[in-house]
Protein backbone atom coordinates (compact mmCIF):
# COMPACT_ATOMS: atom_id res chain seq x y z
CA UNK A 1 0.00 0.00 0.00
CA UNK A 2 1.33 3.40 -0.97
CA UNK A 3 2.40 5.84 1.71
CA UNK A 4 2.80 8.88 -0.52
CA UNK A 5 0.68 11.90 0.19
CA UNK A 6 -2.39 12.41 -1.95
CA UNK A 7 -2.73 15.67 -3.92
CA UNK A 8 -4.88 18.30 -2.17
CA UNK A 9 -8.53 18.50 -3.11
CA UNK A 10 -9.82 21.72 -4.61
CA UNK A 11 -12.75 22.17 -2.21
CA UNK A 12 -13.24 25.80 -1.28
CA UNK A 13 -13.31 26.89 2.36
CA UNK A 14 -16.79 28.31 1.73
CA UNK A 15 -18.16 24.95 0.59
CA UNK A 16 -16.53 23.07 3.47
CA UNK A 17 -17.76 25.68 5.95
CA UNK A 18 -21.31 25.43 4.65
CA UNK A 19 -21.17 21.65 4.87
CA UNK A 20 -19.92 21.61 8.43
CA UNK A 21 -22.48 24.29 9.41
CA UNK A 22 -25.35 22.05 8.37
CA UNK A 23 -23.72 18.89 9.69
CA UNK A 24 -23.28 20.31 13.18
CA UNK A 25 -26.71 21.89 12.85
CA UNK A 26 -28.08 18.35 12.96
CA UNK A 27 -26.08 17.73 16.15
CA UNK A 28 -27.39 20.99 17.64
CA UNK A 29 -30.98 20.09 16.82
CA UNK A 30 -30.78 16.50 18.06
CA UNK A 31 -28.32 16.15 20.93
CA UNK A 32 -29.69 18.63 23.49
CA UNK A 33 -33.35 18.08 22.57
CA UNK A 34 -33.29 14.28 22.39
CA UNK A 35 -33.07 13.74 26.18
CA UNK A 36 -35.83 16.34 26.66
CA UNK A 37 -38.00 14.58 24.10
CA UNK A 38 -37.40 11.22 25.77
CA UNK A 39 -38.22 12.71 29.17
CA UNK A 40 -41.42 14.21 27.78
CA UNK A 41 -42.65 10.84 26.52
CA UNK A 42 -42.05 9.20 29.89
CA UNK A 43 -38.49 7.84 30.08
CA UNK A 44 -36.39 8.36 33.21
CA UNK A 45 -32.71 9.36 33.39
CA UNK A 46 -31.38 5.79 33.40
CA UNK A 47 -33.44 4.87 30.32
CA UNK A 48 -32.18 7.99 28.53
CA UNK A 49 -28.59 7.07 29.37
CA UNK A 50 -29.19 3.58 27.99
CA UNK A 51 -30.48 4.98 24.68
CA UNK A 52 -27.36 7.11 24.34
CA UNK A 53 -25.41 3.92 24.95
CA UNK A 54 -27.26 2.33 22.00
CA UNK A 55 -25.59 4.92 19.78
CA UNK A 56 -22.23 3.67 21.01
CA UNK A 57 -23.07 0.05 20.19
CA UNK A 58 -24.18 1.00 16.68
CA UNK A 59 -21.04 3.01 15.99
CA UNK A 60 -18.89 0.20 17.31
CA UNK A 61 -20.55 -2.25 14.91
CA UNK A 62 -20.68 -0.05 11.80
CA UNK A 63 -18.17 2.79 12.23
CA UNK A 64 -15.02 1.11 10.97
CA UNK A 65 -16.94 -0.61 8.18
CA UNK A 66 -18.06 2.80 6.92
CA UNK A 67 -14.50 4.14 7.19
CA UNK A 68 -13.10 1.14 5.30
CA UNK A 69 -15.67 1.46 2.50
CA UNK A 70 -14.91 5.18 2.18
CA UNK A 71 -11.14 4.61 2.02
CA UNK A 72 -11.01 1.48 -0.11
CA UNK A 73 -14.06 1.39 -2.37
CA UNK A 74 -16.62 4.16 -2.67
CA UNK A 75 -14.81 7.34 -1.65
CA UNK A 76 -15.52 9.89 1.03
CA UNK A 77 -18.09 11.94 -0.86
CA UNK A 78 -20.23 8.93 -1.77
CA UNK A 79 -20.22 7.52 1.76
CA UNK A 80 -21.05 10.94 3.22
CA UNK A 81 -24.06 11.14 0.90
CA UNK A 82 -25.16 7.60 1.76
CA UNK A 83 -24.91 8.26 5.50
CA UNK A 84 -26.88 11.50 5.23
CA UNK A 85 -29.63 9.91 3.14
CA UNK A 86 -29.93 7.10 5.69
CA UNK A 87 -30.70 9.58 8.46
CA UNK A 88 -33.52 11.60 6.91
CA UNK A 89 -36.31 8.95 6.75
CA UNK A 90 -35.65 7.79 10.32
CA UNK A 91 -35.85 11.38 11.56
CA UNK A 92 -39.10 11.90 9.64
CA UNK A 93 -40.86 8.94 11.28
CA UNK A 94 -39.26 9.09 14.76
CA UNK A 95 -42.25 10.92 16.35
CA UNK A 96 -44.41 7.93 15.29
CA UNK A 97 -42.22 5.38 17.11
CA UNK A 98 -44.07 3.82 20.09
CA UNK A 99 -42.73 5.29 23.37
CA UNK A 100 -41.31 2.03 24.72
CA UNK A 101 -37.64 1.42 25.42
CA UNK A 102 -37.40 -1.43 22.91
CA UNK A 103 -38.87 0.44 19.94
CA UNK A 104 -36.95 3.61 20.76
CA UNK A 105 -33.70 1.62 21.00
CA UNK A 106 -34.35 0.10 17.55
CA UNK A 107 -35.08 3.50 15.97
CA UNK A 108 -32.03 5.03 17.66
CA UNK A 109 -29.79 2.24 16.38
CA UNK A 110 -31.05 2.55 12.78
CA UNK A 111 -30.59 6.31 12.85
CA UNK A 112 -27.09 6.01 14.30
CA UNK A 113 -25.82 3.87 11.39
CA UNK A 114 -25.78 6.92 9.13
CA UNK A 115 -25.51 9.61 11.77
CA UNK A 116 -22.50 8.34 13.66
CA UNK A 117 -19.58 8.73 11.22
CA UNK A 118 -20.47 11.73 9.06
CA UNK A 119 -18.23 14.07 11.04
CA UNK A 120 -15.24 11.74 10.59
CA UNK A 121 -15.72 11.58 6.82
CA UNK A 122 -16.07 15.35 6.53
CA UNK A 123 -12.99 15.88 8.72
CA UNK A 124 -10.99 13.73 6.29
CA UNK A 125 -12.21 15.78 3.35
CA UNK A 126 -11.16 18.99 5.14
CA UNK A 127 -7.68 17.67 5.94
CA UNK A 128 -7.21 16.51 2.34
CA UNK A 129 -8.43 19.79 0.83
CA UNK A 130 -6.12 22.66 -0.02
CA UNK A 131 -5.14 24.33 3.27
CA UNK A 132 -5.65 21.12 5.23
CA UNK A 133 -4.58 21.20 8.85
CA UNK A 134 -3.92 24.94 8.83
CA UNK A 135 -7.53 25.80 8.01
CA UNK A 136 -9.20 23.03 10.02
CA UNK A 137 -9.82 25.12 13.12
CA UNK A 138 -11.39 28.02 11.19
CA UNK A 139 -13.67 25.66 9.25
CA UNK A 140 -14.58 23.68 12.37
CA UNK A 141 -15.60 26.82 14.28
CA UNK A 142 -18.36 27.30 11.68
CA UNK A 143 -19.70 23.94 12.84
CA UNK A 144 -19.78 25.21 16.42
CA UNK A 145 -21.71 28.27 15.26
CA UNK A 146 -24.15 26.03 13.42
CA UNK A 147 -24.57 23.92 16.55
CA UNK A 148 -25.17 26.98 18.75
CA UNK A 149 -27.63 28.69 16.40
CA UNK A 150 -29.62 25.52 15.77
CA UNK A 151 -29.70 24.63 19.46
CA UNK A 152 -31.14 28.02 20.41
CA UNK A 153 -33.65 28.10 17.54
CA UNK A 154 -34.97 24.60 18.17
CA UNK A 155 -35.05 25.25 21.93
CA UNK A 156 -36.98 28.46 21.26
CA UNK A 157 -39.48 26.64 19.04
CA UNK A 158 -39.92 23.99 21.73
CA UNK A 159 -41.40 26.63 24.02
CA UNK A 160 -44.29 27.40 21.68
CA UNK A 161 -47.46 25.55 20.83
CA UNK A 162 -48.15 23.67 18.63
CA UNK A 163 -44.44 22.99 18.01
CA UNK A 164 -43.12 21.68 21.31
CA UNK A 165 -40.01 19.55 21.57
CA UNK A 166 -41.13 17.53 18.52
CA UNK A 167 -40.14 20.55 16.39
CA UNK A 168 -36.63 19.09 16.23
CA UNK A 169 -37.69 16.26 13.88
CA UNK A 170 -38.82 18.35 10.86
CA UNK A 171 -35.90 20.69 11.55
CA UNK A 172 -33.49 17.74 11.26
CA UNK A 173 -34.98 16.65 7.93
CA UNK A 174 -34.60 20.17 6.51
CA UNK A 175 -31.00 20.49 7.73
CA UNK A 176 -30.05 17.14 6.19
CA UNK A 177 -31.52 18.25 2.86
CA UNK A 178 -29.25 21.33 2.92
CA UNK A 179 -26.24 19.19 3.87
CA UNK A 180 -26.98 16.87 0.95
CA UNK A 181 -26.85 19.80 -1.48
CA UNK A 182 -23.43 20.82 -0.13
CA UNK A 183 -22.00 17.31 -0.35
CA UNK A 184 -23.16 16.93 -3.95
CA UNK A 185 -20.98 19.95 -4.85
CA UNK A 186 -17.82 18.54 -3.25
CA UNK A 187 -14.83 17.06 -5.04
CA UNK A 188 -13.19 13.79 -4.06
CA UNK A 189 -9.94 12.09 -5.05
CA UNK A 190 -10.04 10.17 -8.32
CA UNK A 191 -7.58 7.84 -6.60
CA UNK A 192 -10.59 6.43 -4.75
CA UNK A 193 -11.89 5.09 -8.05
CA UNK A 194 -8.52 3.57 -8.94
CA UNK A 195 -8.38 1.90 -5.55
CA UNK A 196 -11.77 0.31 -6.15
CA UNK A 197 -10.49 -1.49 -9.25
CA UNK A 198 -7.00 -2.39 -7.99
CA UNK A 199 -6.00 -6.04 -8.01
CA UNK A 200 -5.03 -6.17 -4.34
CA UNK A 201 -6.59 -4.15 -1.55
CA UNK A 202 -5.86 -4.33 2.18
CA UNK A 203 -8.42 -6.45 3.97
CA UNK A 204 -10.68 -4.88 6.58
CA UNK A 205 -8.83 -6.78 9.28
CA UNK A 206 -5.47 -5.72 7.84
CA UNK A 207 -6.43 -2.06 7.96
CA UNK A 208 -7.44 -2.29 11.62
CA UNK A 209 -4.24 -4.16 12.52
CA UNK A 210 -2.15 -1.53 10.76
CA UNK A 211 -3.79 1.29 12.70
CA UNK A 212 -3.71 -0.43 16.08
CA UNK A 213 -0.14 -1.73 15.77
CA UNK A 214 1.11 1.82 16.42
CA UNK A 215 1.71 2.03 20.22
CA UNK A 216 1.31 5.81 20.12
CA UNK A 217 -2.16 5.42 18.61
CA UNK A 218 -3.17 2.73 21.10
CA UNK A 219 -2.16 4.75 24.16
CA UNK A 220 -3.77 7.85 22.73
CA UNK A 221 -7.07 6.00 22.24
CA UNK A 222 -6.97 4.66 25.81
CA UNK A 223 -6.49 8.17 27.17
CA UNK A 224 -9.30 9.50 24.97
CA UNK A 225 -11.60 6.76 26.25
CA UNK A 226 -10.86 7.61 29.88
CA UNK A 227 -11.52 11.34 29.76
CA UNK A 228 -14.47 10.96 27.39
CA UNK A 229 -16.19 8.57 29.80
CA UNK A 230 -16.79 11.71 31.84
CA UNK A 231 -17.52 14.17 29.06
CA UNK A 232 -19.85 11.95 27.03
CA UNK A 233 -21.96 10.85 29.97
CA UNK A 234 -22.36 14.25 31.63
CA UNK A 235 -22.44 16.89 28.90
CA UNK A 236 -25.97 16.16 27.69
CA UNK A 237 -27.26 14.91 31.05
CA UNK A 238 -26.65 18.51 32.07
CA UNK A 239 -29.80 19.39 30.09
CA UNK A 240 -31.78 16.82 32.06
CA UNK A 241 -30.33 18.21 35.31
CA UNK A 242 -31.42 21.72 34.42
CA UNK A 243 -34.88 20.42 33.51
CA UNK A 244 -35.14 18.91 36.99
CA UNK A 245 -33.99 22.20 38.52
CA UNK A 246 -36.98 23.86 36.84
CA UNK A 247 -35.25 25.58 33.93
CA UNK A 248 -37.31 26.06 30.73
CA UNK A 249 -36.15 24.20 27.59
CA UNK A 250 -34.67 27.34 26.00
CA UNK A 251 -32.44 27.96 29.04
CA UNK A 252 -31.37 24.31 29.26
CA UNK A 253 -30.40 24.16 25.59
CA UNK A 254 -28.79 27.62 25.77
CA UNK A 255 -26.14 26.27 28.14
CA UNK A 256 -25.02 23.97 25.34
CA UNK A 257 -25.07 26.90 22.93
CA UNK A 258 -22.78 28.80 25.33
CA UNK A 259 -20.49 25.75 25.42
CA UNK A 260 -20.40 25.68 21.63
CA UNK A 261 -19.60 29.40 21.44
CA UNK A 262 -16.78 28.95 23.97
CA UNK A 263 -15.13 26.22 21.93
CA UNK A 264 -15.10 28.60 18.94
CA UNK A 265 -12.29 30.54 20.61
CA UNK A 266 -10.09 27.44 20.54
CA UNK A 267 -11.01 26.60 16.95
CA UNK A 268 -10.40 30.16 15.75
CA UNK A 269 -6.86 30.19 17.13
CA UNK A 270 -6.32 26.49 16.48
CA UNK A 271 -3.51 26.85 13.94
CA UNK A 272 -1.55 29.21 16.21
CA UNK A 273 -2.13 27.08 19.33
CA UNK A 274 -1.03 23.80 17.76
CA UNK A 275 1.95 25.45 16.07
CA UNK A 276 3.21 27.01 19.31
CA UNK A 277 2.52 24.22 21.80
CA UNK A 278 3.00 20.46 21.67
CA UNK A 279 -0.20 18.48 21.00
CA UNK A 280 0.57 16.07 23.84
CA UNK A 281 1.03 18.92 26.32
CA UNK A 282 -2.23 20.54 25.23
CA UNK A 283 -4.12 17.28 25.67
CA UNK A 284 -2.94 17.11 29.29
CA UNK A 285 -5.09 20.18 29.99
CA UNK A 286 -8.31 18.40 28.98
CA UNK A 287 -8.91 16.30 32.15
CA UNK A 288 -8.14 19.35 34.29
CA UNK A 289 -10.80 21.40 32.48
CA UNK A 290 -13.35 18.62 32.83
CA UNK A 291 -12.67 18.18 36.54
CA UNK A 292 -13.05 21.91 37.17
CA UNK A 293 -16.28 22.15 35.18
CA UNK A 294 -18.13 19.28 36.79
CA UNK A 295 -16.62 19.82 40.22
CA UNK A 296 -18.15 23.30 40.29
CA UNK A 297 -21.53 21.92 39.15
CA UNK A 298 -21.39 19.41 42.00
CA UNK A 299 -20.48 22.06 44.56
CA UNK A 300 -22.89 24.77 43.34
CA UNK A 301 -25.84 23.09 41.56
CA UNK A 302 -27.72 26.15 40.33
CA UNK A 303 -28.77 26.97 36.74
CA UNK A 304 -26.57 30.06 36.49
CA UNK A 305 -23.47 28.27 37.79
CA UNK A 306 -24.08 25.49 35.26
CA UNK A 307 -24.40 28.12 32.52
CA UNK A 308 -21.13 29.79 33.58
CA UNK A 309 -19.29 26.46 33.81
CA UNK A 310 -20.31 25.70 30.23
CA UNK A 311 -17.53 28.08 29.18
CA UNK A 312 -15.02 25.41 30.29
CA UNK A 313 -16.27 23.35 27.37
CA UNK A 314 -13.57 25.17 25.40
CA UNK A 315 -11.05 22.92 27.17
CA UNK A 316 -13.11 19.79 27.84
CA UNK A 317 -14.25 19.55 24.25
CA UNK A 318 -12.82 22.32 22.05
CA UNK A 319 -9.16 21.75 22.86
CA UNK A 320 -9.68 18.00 23.18
CA UNK A 321 -11.29 17.68 19.78
CA UNK A 322 -8.96 20.04 17.92
CA UNK A 323 -5.81 18.33 19.21
CA UNK A 324 -7.20 14.82 18.87
CA UNK A 325 -8.29 15.00 15.22
CA UNK A 326 -4.97 16.59 14.26
CA UNK A 327 -3.07 13.97 16.30
CA UNK A 328 -4.83 11.02 14.66
CA UNK A 329 -4.51 12.59 11.21
CA UNK A 330 -0.74 12.87 11.67
CA UNK A 331 -0.46 9.28 12.89
CA UNK A 332 -2.58 7.72 10.12
CA UNK A 333 -1.19 6.49 6.75
CA UNK A 334 -2.23 8.72 3.80
CA UNK A 335 -4.60 6.19 2.23
CA UNK A 336 -6.44 5.39 5.49
CA UNK A 337 -7.44 8.83 6.68
CA UNK A 338 -11.16 8.06 7.04
CA UNK A 339 -10.41 4.79 8.83
CA UNK A 340 -8.17 6.68 11.24
CA UNK A 341 -10.80 9.35 11.87
CA UNK A 342 -13.61 6.81 12.30
CA UNK A 343 -11.49 4.78 14.73
CA UNK A 344 -10.89 7.91 16.77
CA UNK A 345 -14.57 8.91 16.58
CA UNK A 346 -15.69 5.47 17.72
CA UNK A 347 -13.61 5.84 20.88
CA UNK A 348 -14.13 9.59 21.36
CA UNK A 349 -17.88 9.65 20.87
CA UNK A 350 -19.35 6.18 20.90
CA UNK A 351 -17.40 3.59 22.90
CA UNK A 352 -16.94 6.24 25.58
CA UNK A 353 -20.62 7.10 25.21
CA UNK A 354 -21.62 3.46 25.50
CA UNK A 355 -19.52 2.75 28.58
CA UNK A 356 -19.98 6.19 30.12
CA UNK A 357 -23.75 6.12 29.80
CA UNK A 358 -24.02 2.53 31.01
CA UNK A 359 -21.92 3.44 34.04
CA UNK A 360 -23.94 6.62 34.57
CA UNK A 361 -27.21 4.70 34.28
CA UNK A 362 -25.98 2.15 36.82
CA UNK A 363 -24.87 4.82 39.28
CA UNK A 364 -28.18 6.68 38.92
CA UNK A 365 -30.18 3.51 39.50
CA UNK A 366 -28.20 2.69 42.64
CA UNK A 367 -28.50 6.22 43.99
CA UNK A 368 -32.21 6.57 43.25
CA UNK A 369 -33.61 3.08 43.75
CA UNK A 370 -31.33 1.64 46.44
CA UNK A 371 -30.09 4.66 48.35
CA UNK A 372 -33.25 6.71 47.99
CA UNK A 373 -31.69 9.83 46.50
CA UNK A 374 -33.95 12.16 44.56
CA UNK A 375 -33.37 12.35 40.78
CA UNK A 376 -31.87 15.83 41.16
CA UNK A 377 -29.53 14.82 43.99
CA UNK A 378 -28.49 11.66 42.13
CA UNK A 379 -27.43 13.70 39.10
CA UNK A 380 -25.52 16.15 41.31
CA UNK A 381 -23.56 13.27 42.88
CA UNK A 382 -22.87 11.87 39.41
CA UNK A 383 -21.24 15.17 38.42
CA UNK A 384 -18.99 14.96 41.48
CA UNK A 385 -17.92 11.40 40.64
CA UNK A 386 -17.17 12.53 37.09
CA UNK A 387 -14.92 15.34 38.31
CA UNK A 388 -12.82 12.93 40.37
CA UNK A 389 -12.53 10.41 37.52
CA UNK A 390 -11.44 13.16 35.09
CA UNK A 391 -8.44 13.93 37.28
CA UNK A 392 -7.57 10.25 37.51
CA UNK A 393 -7.55 9.98 33.70
CA UNK A 394 -4.70 12.52 33.63
CA UNK A 395 -2.42 9.86 35.12
CA UNK A 396 -2.84 7.78 31.95
CA UNK A 397 -1.47 10.57 29.78
CA UNK A 398 1.79 11.36 31.56
CA UNK A 399 3.65 8.20 30.35
CA UNK A 400 2.32 8.93 26.85
CA UNK A 401 4.02 12.31 26.84
CA UNK A 402 7.40 10.69 27.54
CA UNK A 403 6.88 8.04 24.85
CA UNK A 404 5.90 10.64 22.24
CA UNK A 405 8.85 12.87 23.01
CA UNK A 406 11.30 9.93 22.92
CA UNK A 407 10.03 8.98 19.48
CA UNK A 408 10.48 12.56 18.22
CA UNK A 409 14.03 12.67 19.55
CA UNK A 410 14.82 9.33 17.91
CA UNK A 411 13.36 10.52 14.60
CA UNK A 412 15.46 13.70 14.66
CA UNK A 413 18.57 11.74 15.57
Amino acid sequence: MSTTSLPPLDNSRLLLSNSIWWLFGTVGALSPMFPLYLGEIGLDSSDIALLFAVQGVTALLFGQVIGYLADMYFGKKTMLLVCTLLCAPIQAIFPLVPPTLGWLALATALHSIGYSQRVSILNSLIFESRGGEAMFGRVRLVGSLGFAVTTVLVGWLAGFEPFGIKAMWPALVFIDMMLTLCVVCMKDHPVELRRATARKLPSFRGVQQLLLSNPIVMRFLIFVLLFQLVSQSLHFLQVRFLQQLGSPPVFATSTLAVAAMAEIIVFYYGAQITARFSIVNLLALVPIGLALRYGLVFAFPTPWVILACSVLHMVGFGLAYLCSVIFINRETPPELKVSGQTLFAIVFSFVSGLLGNLIAAGILMVLEKRLGASPTEALRILFGIGAVFALLSLLAWLPMQRLYHRRDIAAKG
